[in-house]
């Protein structure tokens, strides 16, 4: 059976639309501020930018498919934290061990050729992605192992300049809260083990700080979604859709010109991303093949590959074709530079997934017949993981 013939309702290809769409947006909104000034003459820092939207988008569908996939298993008596932290690992390993030695290998190209003539490797003033201090950052052995090991922002730094790693930090810490959380509350029947997970759950609270624990509400809900009733019936289930959408697109678009508190904003954009996948997930009609589903289940196989490569890539692009470095107006020019910039990162992602991401099945078989356990089902990937 192909990818393709898995997906069998229009819900599944919106989902994959959506993922595949976050991911593209955080890559233009990093590009566009590499390329040219905000269209709007607003500056982006401290304020929640595109690019924190589209990863409340990934929180709240990860929490759908992740932690639906929790409850399920739970439910039925079929889960076990051995299988749930191999698929996870294998999942979130596969591009991020990778990932993170390439954008190394980048970013020393850069800092050690392009750094002169005041290209952004020597750190100019008005951007935020290469500061000075980064050429040794990523000679750091803890800093390396400590990105491997998701402790990014919580004990080192993001290595390089590949910031948007922050992400996969709460990711990684989410997929333990979750599952614990459902331990301690009502599937573990020993009350020693209860307030283990207790304990836990408040040990790692405190290790990821206030902010990973806010972002952890939006990927509860996507979890929430997972079980709640699908009160849309499935004959207006697509106008709903169709209208949802809309709503979604012009909110997403207008809810940072409302410099609204970066908290407040958050979590706006994930009840916003609630909401639409609640209709989403309510179209429950068989899908057609259309160059649309095509176009979202390719967009969603990389968008992974995407999120975690395209920031040094962009970088080092710019400091080729956009030197000395500086923000101007758009016009023809830097269009054009933009658009090299993400053709050049879209075929990045490319190479990444299908040199690895798509093997991350095959990886899992292999290391249960090393371990003599049976070959697990394929799963949906989550692209932000």
């Amino acid at each position: 059976m192909t990818i393709q013939d898995k997906r069998t309702t229009w819900a599944q290809v919106h989902i994959d639309a959506m993922r595949g769409a976050a991911a593209l947006i955080v890559a233009l909104g990093h590009a566009r501020s590499l390329f040219f000034a905000s269209v709007t003459g607003v500056s982006d820092a401290g304020q929640l930018t595109i690019g924190d939207e589209a990863v409340m988008v990934f929180f709240v569908l990860s929490g759908y498919l992740v932690g639906g996939s929790v409850i399920r298993d739970m439910g039925r008596h079929r889960w076990s934290w051995s299988n749930y932290l191999l698929k996870r690992l294998v999942r979130l390993w596969i591009v991020l061990i990778p990932a993170v030695f390439l954008g190394i290998a980048i970013d020393a190209i850069g800092f050690h050729f392009l750094a002169a003539n005041g290209s952004i490797y020597s750190a100019p003033a008005g951007q935020t992605y290469v500061q000075t201090i980064l050429s040794d950052q990523i000679k750091s052995i803890p800093i390396i192992i400590g990105n491997l090991f998701f402790l990014q922002t919580i004990v080192v730094p993001t290595v390089g300049t590949n910031s948007a790693l922050w992400s996969l930090s709460n990711e990684f810490w989410y997929y333990l809260l979750f599952p614990m959380g459902m331990l301690a509350v009502r599937y573990e029947r020993r009350l020693a083990r209860r307030l283990a997970y207790a304990f836990g759950i408040v040990c790692i609270v405190g290790l990821i700080g206030a902010h990973a624990a806010f972002l952890f509400l939006p990927w509860l809900l996507g979890a929430g979604l997972a079980v709640v009733p699908r009160l849309i019936p499935a004959e207006r289930a697509n106008k709903v859709v169709s209208i949802a959408a809309v709503v979604f697109c012009v909110c997403f678009l207008e809810i940072k010109k409302l410099h609204l508190p970066l908290y407040v904003g958050e979590a706006a954009v994930a009840l916003l991303v609630g909401a639409l996948l609640y209709a989403i997930i309510c179209q429950r009609t068989p899908q057609r093949p259309s160059l649309y589903g095509w176009v979202a289940r390719w967009s969603s196989n990389l968008s992974y590959s995407l999120y975690l490569t395209h920031l040094p890539f962009l970088i080092l692009i710019c400091a080729l074709i956009d030197t000395p470095w500086t923000l101007s107006a758009l016009n023809a020019a830097v269009f054009a530079k933009f658009g090299i910039g993400m053709m050049g990162a879209l075929a990045l992602a490319c190479l990444i997934y299908y040199a690895f991401e798509s093997r991350t099945d095959r990886t899992r078989d292999v290391i249960r017949g090393v371990f003599g356990k049976p070959r697990g089902g394929r799963e949906e990937a989550v692209a932000g993981e």
